[in-house]
C-alpha cells in the first residue's frame, strides 16, 4: 500500500528548540495497515513531508489488519522527501 493521510495525527506538542518554523517539535501518530518494511522505505512519507519537521516523533500502529506492531521513528528529514529513521521498537 502506500501512504494514508487520514492514518496520520497529530497527538501533542514536544519541546522547543529556539525560535521560528520547525523549533517546535510535534509528537504524531499514524496507524497503517502497512508492515513496518513499507513504512521505513524510501520516500514512504514524501506526500505528507509539509506537515513534520526534524525531530517529530511518530508513533505509528503498523499493519493493524495482520499482526499489529509498534514502532516509535523520529523524522530525519523533511525537505520534499521525509526521511523517518526508527528510535525504539515496543514489544508487539
Amino acid at each position: 500500500m502506500a501512504y494514508a493521510a487520514a492514518g496520520l495525527r497529530r497527538i501533542g506538542h514536544g519541546g522547543s528548540i529556539g525560535n521560528g518554523a520547525g523549533s517546535t517539535k510535534s509528537i504524531w501518530h499514524y496507524a497503517t495497515n502497512d508492515a513496518d518494511t513499507v513504512v521505513e522505505g524510501s520516500g514512504y512519507f514524501n506526500s505528507a513531508y509539509q506537515n513534520f519537521a526534524e525531530g517529530d516523533l511518530i508513533m505509528a500502529s503498523l499493519d493493524v489488519d495482520g499482526t499489529p506492531e509498534t514502532k516509535l521513528y523520529i523524522v530525519s528529514s523533511s525537505t520534499g522527501a521525509t526521511t523517518v529513521a526508527i528510535t525504539a521498537m515496543a514489544i508487539a
